[in-house]
């Protein structure tokens, strides 16, 4: 294991949180359709990748996943501008303030 690879899971782990971030979101806060992306997606680096593209070693699909992850949560942060499809939850409405004599 060379020094590149704990650094390079490290940025994939925080590119990738960005996706899974605006899944979340943009579900309705759906738990289950986040990890079913997290399972689909090691799925696919575990076992698929594999017999897709048998040339490439472990440390080139980690790589390819790295840059994937970088494009698609640039595309994300830009397309959302950082809301990452976050709704804020309305505010209640305010009706006129009481005075109260003292």
């Amino acid at each position: 294991m060379t020094w590149q690879q704990p650094l390079e899971f490290v940025l994939t782990a925080i590119a990738f949180s960005f996706v899974m971030t605006w899944v979340f979101n943009r579900t309705g806060e759906s738990l289950p359709l986040a990890m079913l992306l997290h399972a689909g997606v090691n799925n696919y680096f575990s076992i698929a990748a594999a017999g897709l593209f048998p040339g490439l070693t472990h440390q080139d699909t980690g790589r390819a996943f790295l840059f994937a992850s970088v494009a698609v949560a640039l595309v994300v942060l830009i397309a959302t501008r950082g809301r990452l499809g976050h709704r804020p939850a309305p505010s209640p409405a305010v009706g006129p303030r009481e005075v109260s004599d003292l």
